[in-house]
């Protein structure tokens, strides 16, 4: 993933949309690594503690 390529958006919007991390990973031209990275921070504002949940 380059700097700041504009890949954060769209994978937050799927996120919303419920789409599954392998479809998200698929459509992305974000490192797996960050995605999940953004999506467990994600989940930890959602859901206001540190729960992780293996994806």
């Amino acid at each position: 993933m380059a700097v700041r390529d504009g890949s954060k958006q769209p994978v937050f919007q799927m996120w919303l949309q419920g789409k599954p991390i392998r479809e998200i990973e698929k459509r992305s031209s974000a490192k797996p690594e960050s995605i999940r990275t953004w999506i467990r921070e994600w989940e930890r504002g959602h859901q206001k503690k540190w729960d992780i949940q293996v994806l």
